[in-house]
């Protein structure tokens, strides 16, 4: 299964996830929270869409199933496919890579090859 190709209208998915976030603080901050309540409730809004997430994932058929209700090889690779990136993405998560900046990331990545 290939990827879509990126459409220039619509952000690539860190710019998306922050966007998401930032749109996320400014509609807490029009609540009546007050500054040492905002972050709190930021922690527990991103952890309950994180857990939905993983809750959707868990929610999977195995290959056999799918292969038992005519599902095709090619539906079993690319479920396959997705479920080792999200596990890659989700590592990558856990490492706090995901939170860097590109520039940050890319010195990073840059010092880990040499």
């Amino acid at each position: 299964m290939t990827e879509p190709a990126h459409d220039p209208r619509t952000p690539g998915r860190s710019h998306a996830s922050a966007l998401g976030r930032a749109d996320l603080l400014r509609r807490l901050q029009g609540l009546a929270l007050g500054p040492e309540a905002l972050p709190r409730v930021l922690r527990l809004v991103e952890r309950e869409v994180e857990r939905a997430l993983a809750a959707r994932g868990a929610d999977a058929y195995t290959a056999s199933e799918i292969l038992a209700a005519g599902g095709g090889e090619e539906l079993v690779a690319a479920l396959r496919e997705a479920r080792e990136r999200e596990r890659r993405v989700r590592k990558l998560r856990e490492t706090g890579l995901a939170d860097l900046s590109a520039e940050r990331l890319a010195a990073v990545l840059s010092e880990a090859r040499s």
